[in-house]
């Protein structure tokens, strides 16, 4: 809390400190599948109309941008009678990835809504482009890792594959559950300095990560089941799944520990991160 509610007593919260209050109903050392799935479902269920609508234009918006770079990259290519360079690639899959993480933090900022049961409009889909400097660095950052990781999958060729890969497959999966929480991060406290929402996604996950990977592994499942079935479904569950990630980080991060993350008026605490 801040210096304004703690003067006015225990049972006064100013709005600001409500809104930036932890608004799941698990606390950190409570977090379990049963809990988490119930409290999800309770929330998806008020405004699964809106989080399916905002998961269908993401997947389309996002579709629409690999085809404009492919389709620009192909004509560079015609252009110059080579392979594409490097920088021009390098730059549109930057841009690309950076809307298309705009539109994801969007889809995370609904989901915080819903779980505050609060109205869940479409506009909050494209909240977060006012965050371009962080967008950028969550895109080059993930441009960076799915490179390296490219370059050491180009290496696991003939026995050695039997042991690089498996071990690849894994780093790939650890280190998308750490920047699924690092982008919820970007949006739950926008007043962090990139490096902070770095330490605080992993001082959530610490000793939590098998917990959040198993969440998203059942969405997951969910996700291919539903795809079975019709596109409705299917877009449910895929708004369904990353309103459980979400769950799992705000469950994990409402713990006395981790208020500091939260609150503007605490960044001295945070000089060492």
């Amino acid at each position: 809390m801040c210096a304004g509610c703690l003067a006015s007593g225990p049972d006064h919260t100013c709005p600001a400190c409500q809104r930036r209050a932890p608004v799941f109903p698990i606390r950190r050392g409570e977090v379990r599948f049963g809990p988490v799935w119930k409290v999800a479902t309770q929330a998806f269920s008020r405004a699964w109309v809106p989080l399916s609508a905002a998961t269908l234009i993401t997947i389309v918006v996002s579709a629409g941008l690999n085809l404009l770079q492919s389709a620009a990259l192909g004509g560079l290519t015609r252009g110059l009678g080579q392979g594409a360079p490097a920088l021009p690639t390098m730059l549109f899959s930057l841009l690309n990835g950076a809307l298309s993480l705009g539109l994801g933090m969007g889809l995370v900022r609904m989901g915080v809504q819903a779980y505050r049961g609060q109205e869940v409009s479409l506009g909050l889909l494209f909240t977060q482009f006012r965050q371009y400097d962080k967008l950028l660095g969550l895109a080059g950052m993930n441009l960076l890792v799915v490179m390296i990781l490219t370059v050491f999958a180009g290496m696991s060729v003939g026995p050695l594959g039997l042991f690089m890969l498996p071990a690849l497959l894994g780093v790939a999966l650890v280190y998308g559950i750490h920047f699924s929480f690092i982008m919820m991060s970007v949006v739950v406290a926008p007043h962090l300095r990139f490096g902070q929402h770095v330490s605080f996604a992993r001082g959530l996950l610490s000793g939590n990560t098998l917990t959040v990977g198993g969440l998203y592994l059942v969405g997951g499942v969910l996700v291919c089941a539903a795809a079975l079935l019709l596109v409705l479904p299917a877009l449910a569950a895929i708004a369904f799944m990353n309103l459980l990630g979400l769950g799992a980080f705000l469950a994990l991060a409402n713990d006395e520990g981790f208020e500091a993350f939260l609150q503007p008026d605490r960044q001295d605490e945070l000089a060492g991160h």
